[in-house]
């Protein structure tokens, strides 16, 4: 799929300060769900006794073996977002292509506001509120936000699965509660200290929380519940909180109408007139 644009000649650097706008957040709070805020775990014992029962590969193995199989899929979402000052509850349509595109429309009180466009090579989205866009590789992006963002991080985002690669390193369990095994990774990344939860039911990602002491970031995920989808597991809702030193905010996204595997169209074309804004 092609995306038309048109700029002005005259390319403003971006301000990271849009970045906050509220319809903007939206947009590209699944692209930098790694921009975190210091949240630390605490290890405590396993009451259940999973960390003898289950070994932690064959956990990793079972969570993969969940992953969502479909060939496209087609929600509307319910959405709240809150920064402690402005709260907002658009409305969203979401298409997948799986492993292909993401489509994403916004409306707030029934006028599309913004859309967003992704493949594995390219994302861009555009908001109306300032008429500007963005439109370039994950490259640049993952620059601008000081950590790897990519298309397979974003998918699993929306599914239920984990954003981290499981399968490279070594993991301990922390606990297993309220129907959720904890693991850690052995060997911590300097930058990052990271939990993940999966229901020991289900396999599926119950939460994940990644935190930055360093720069005072951290964000928590969380899939409080769960649906079946063409006898799939599937996230209900999905709830964000990040923190920083600029604040917190969450996000609130609740799936509605769901269909899978039904032919779809992902138009997209960004509008004549809008100014473009280079991140580097």
């Amino acid at each position: 799929m092609e995306i038309k644009r048109k700029q002005k000649n005259s390319e403003p650097k971006v301000n990271k300060l849009l970045a906050i706008k509220p319809l903007k957040t939206f947009i590209v709070f699944a692209l930098a769900i790694l921009s975190l805020s210091s949240c630390k775990t605490k290890k405590i014992k396993d009451p259940q006794g999973l960390a003898k029962n289950n070994a932690i590969k064959e956990i990793i193995d079972l969570h993969y073996t969940k992953d969502f199989k479909f060939s496209t899929l087609q929600s509307r979402l319910r959405v709240t977002y809150d920064d402690g000052q402005k709260s907002i509850s658009p409305s969203a349509s979401l298409r997948i292509e799986k492993d292909k595109q993401i489509w994403l429309s916004v409306k707030f009180l029934g006028i599309t506001m913004a859309k967003a466009y992704i493949t594995p090579e390219r994302v861009s989205f555009y908001e109306k509120l300032n008429r500007n866009f963005y439109d370039g590789d994950f490259k640049a992006l993952s620059n601008f936000l000081g950590t790897d963002v990519n298309f397979d991080k974003v998918q699993n985002l929306l599914l239920g699965q984990s954003i981290l690669e499981l399968k490279n390193q070594t993991y301990n369990i922390n606990t297993a509660l309220d129907n959720q095994v904890l693991i850690t990774p052995e060997k911590q990344d300097p930058l990052y200290e990271i939990l993940l939860g999966l229901y020991a039911s289900s396999y599926k990602v119950s939460q994940l929380q990644i935190s930055q002491e360093s720069k005072s970031n951290a964000i928590k995920v969380t899939y409080p519940e769960y649906q079946k989808i063409i006898e799939q597991d599937f996230p209900k809702r999905i709830n964000i909180i990040t923190k920083s030193s600029e604040g917190s905010k969450r996000i609130d996204v609740e799936y509605k109408t769901i269909s899978a595997n039904t032919p779809l169209t992902f138009h997209y074309k960004i509008p004549d007139g809008y100014t473009a804004f280079i991140i580097k």
